[in-house]
């Protein structure tokens, strides 16, 4: 996939999760991974955190969800600030670290996050 179609590609997968009445979840989860493969979109990867922690029993899903909200995170992402205090706080999907937990949660309350 070029660069070009990109665009394109995000728009129809969020679309898709929005207005699709029988969404093939499969599918969305697979563009939005060409999605962060190539540009590594903050939105693309808040979503797949998203889709990885609604479910969290699916084996390896707890450390997806982390991965995918820390890359998030590294660039600025407030959603992957947050997400990532919590889950360092929890030890959800990574090492307890309470420092690094307060260290995002305060990143993300400066960005305006309650």
């Amino acid at each position: 996939m070029s660069h070009d179609h990109l665009p394109a590609l995000e728009y129809k997968t969020y679309y898709d999760i929005r207005f699709e009445q029988h969404p093939s979840i499969k599918k969305i989860i697979e563009s939005l991974e060409k999605i962060v493969k190539i540009n590594k979109s903050t939105r693309a990867c808040a979503t797949l955190a998203e889709f990885c922690a609604a479910q969290p029993s699916i084996e390896g899903n707890k450390e997806r969800a982390a991965h995918y909200y820390a890359m998030a995170a590294e660039q600025g992402c407030v959603i992957g600030l947050h997400w990532m205090g919590v889950y360092y706080m929890e030890g959800h999907g990574v090492a307890m670290n309470l420092d690094k937990s307060e260290e995002m949660l305060l990143k993300s309350h400066k960005m305006g996050n309650a």
